[in-house]
């Protein structure tokens, strides 16, 4: 009797474990591939193309889409701070505010040049460029470390 019993159990374990349930579907292999991060006030998503990132604020409750030109490289990433995110593709950072809610462009003057986070702002440095971008930026503010010229950014993608 209790062969039979332990024997019906193990059948019932197996049939029911090859049923799937409506949350056990597998994920699509584009579902792999994307990526969303969040912190404090942001959320940022890759879609699996990677010919754009979204980002949502909830200080503004809004969604902000950035359509590339060319999909992002592989190894971009989201950094994902309080009030700011970023993401970097070779020397172009891509950086939004939770409040100003709008992707701002900044095309590096140079290779190795990377971008640091805290929780309200993002710069970017070396001994001769400062740029900066805060919370409520829509574009990033630059100086120029030499002489003090006001450098230009763009918006957007």
């Amino acid at each position: 009797m209790n062969r039979l019993l332990i024997t019906m159990i193990f059948a019932i374990a197996i049939v029911t474990s090859s049923v799937p349930t409506h949350g056990q579907e597998p994920a699509s292999p584009a579902a792999q591939k994307s990526k969303w991060v969040m912190g404090g006030q942001m959320y940022v998503v890759i879609p699996a193309d990677r010919k754009s990132i979204i980002a949502f604020s909830t200080a503004t409750s809004k969604l902000s889409r950035l359509t590339l030109d060319r999909p992002l490289p592989d190894d971009a990433k989201p950094v994902v701070a309080s009030k700011v995110a970023a993401i970097q593709a070779g020397r172009t950072v891509y950086a939004i505010g939770a409040t100003g809610n709008c992707w701002a462009r900044l095309d590096l003057p140079a290779d190795g040049l990377h971008f640091a986070v805290d929780s309200e702002s993002i710069r970017v440095s070396d001994d001769d460029i400062f740029y900066v971008f805060a919370s409520g930026s829509t574009e990033w503010a630059g100086v120029d470390l030499n002489n003090g010229t006001v450098l230009e950014s763009r918006s957007g993608g």
